[in-house]
């Protein structure tokens, strides 16, 4: 499965539907189904490798694989879903480039700010991931 999800970024990348880093999908780990895979933050999409993913547990809490920032707003949506539906086993999630445009032009942080809108606790990276 962890192939798939790796060839996945590389699909998503080829075909042009994100610039880059603006996304993440998120897996239901098939030996434990309460554990989730996604992967980290700001590695491009087609650069993504199956040792990169980085394993949680239904909190958001990192258990295993990369120890690494993960989307913190796109984990907390999507981890919903596969709590609610077990029967849910990805979820794949982009930022449009232009919307992602606007909050680097603006220096606002448009996407963080709609994630605490909805409720959603801001995580932020340290500095040296961010600088990455």
């Amino acid at each position: 499965m962890l192939e798939r999800m790796a060839g996945a970024f590389r699909v998503i990348d080829r075909q042009v539907y994100i610039e880059g880093t603006a996304g993440h999908i998120l897996i239901r780990d098939a030996v434990d189904p309460d554990n989730l895979c996604i992967n980290p933050l700001a590695r491009h999409f087609g650069l993504i490798k199956i040792s990169d993913r980085v394993h949680v547990n239904i909190k958001g809490e990192v258990i295993g694989g990369k120890s690494a920032c993960i989307n913190n707003a796109g984990f907390e949506i999507h981890s919903e879903f596969h709590e609610a539906r077990p029967d849910f086993n990805a979820a794949c999630h982009e930022t449009a480039f232009p919307y992602a445009l606007m909050e680097t032009s603006s220096r606002i942080p448009l996407l963080a700010g709609t994630a605490a809108a909805s409720g959603i606790e801001r995580h932020f990276c340290p500095d040296t991931e961010a600088e990455y």
